[in-house]
């Protein structure tokens, strides 16, 4: 009996000096996140203005409330700035072109309308106030105001560009 009493003792000793040792390993984990921004027109890839019949229209102009929906998201705070591709609509008389700035904006958030214009304006945040990273919808307000000096056509168009930056 003693014999198996000393060799349980001896054999607890070594499970708790066995069980007192360990071993560690460490490993090191980096990664590299690049800056992500996307923007895409969701809603209102062609607006159409008609101002048939509202002949009036030509000088009060014509609005429509969030014409353009944009997607967005960024991983980093941003901006985004709205700009003409041109500064005259393509179409109508050549020699008396449209120009750009009968177009009126504004971020459907409400403020008052801009003129469109090539050079780029903001439509959300600034260069020195950036909005949070994040993604989410942007609604646009766009106006027409021909006047009554535009020559008469049907086939008016212009492009909008729309850039998202952390700059």
């Amino acid at each position: 009996m003693k014999k198996t009493l000393f060799t349980l003792v001896i054999v607890l000793i070594a499970c708790v000096i066995v069980k007192a040792q360990s071993a560690t390993a460490t490993s090191i984990v980096t990664a590299k996140i690049p800056v992500a921004m996307q923007v895409a027109v969701t809603d209102g890839a062609v607006v159409n203005f008609d101002f048939t019949g509202q002949t009036a229209s030509l000088t009060t102009g014509i609005q429509q409330l969030n014409a353009v929906i944009l997607t967005y998201s960024s991983n980093t705070p941003w901006y985004i700035n709205i700009n003409a591709t041109t500064p005259n609509f393509s179409g109508g008389s050549l020699s008396a072109p449209m120009p750009s700035s009968v177009l009126q904006f504004r971020n459907n958030a409400g403020g008052t309308y801009a003129p469109l214009g090539t050079t780029p304006l903001s439509l959300k945040g600034t260069t020195g106030a950036k909005i949070p990273p994040g993604a989410s919808t942007l609604g646009i307000d766009i106006k027409m105001v021909p006047g009554n000096t535009v020559i008469p056509a049907t086939d008016y168009t212009i492009g909008i560009m729309y850039t998202l930056s952390c700059l």
